[in-house]
């Protein structure tokens, strides 16, 4: 399938499908360049969203790989967790670490629905890893308590503040 792409000022929009749904990807016009020689561009369903790929030399590529030119010892990352949105301010390339560093959300399986803190017994556990080593590992009798060490954690080792809660049902 032949894609639709509409420019409007700098940006481009390319509708692309996955599992007959229509989607729509956006990079910036600057980079049309970069993946106008693939021929068709699709979308495949991710845990964390929809990722936009390409057919080249009987190779799976992804759009934004293409956009960063990431070298193979780095992973394309979307700063804002919008896998659709593939315009520069939105792509960095980084290690597969820090890739995992800036994920959204908790595990489906999350009782809190906050990541970094899980439910044991009657008490909170805050847990945040870096390089590996788990640097907070601490219980407390109450949510926020725990909410608030992983966010003081994060800052501390990864300077990141967010905290994003996955909806539960």
């Amino acid at each position: 399938m032949e894609n639709r792409y509409q420019v409007q000022d700098s940006i481009v929009e390319i509708q692309v499908v996955c599992k007959g749904k229509v989607y729509v990807t956006t990079i910036d016009k600057k980079n049309l360049d970069k993946i106008s020689h693939i021929r068709s561009w699709y979308g495949i369903e991710r845990s964390n969203g929809i990722y936009v790929c390409g057919s080249y030399r009987g190779r799976k590529v992804f759009m934004h790989n293409l956009i960063l030119g990431t070298p193979k010892d780095l992973v394309g990352d979307h700063i804002n967790h919008n896998t659709l949105d593939n315009t520069e301010d939105n792509l960095r390339a980084v290690t597969r670490a820090v890739n995992n560093r800036n994920k959204s959300g908790a595990y489906r399986s999350s009782v809190s629905g906050i990541r970094g803190v899980q439910k044991h017994g009657n008490k909170w556990v805050a847990r945040v890893k870096y390089n590996g080593v788990r640097v907070v590992d601490e219980s407390y009798d109450n949510l926020l308590d725990a909410v608030m060490a992983v966010v003081a954690g994060r800052n501390r080792y990864h300077g990141v503040t967010q905290v994003t809660r996955k909806p539960i049902n």
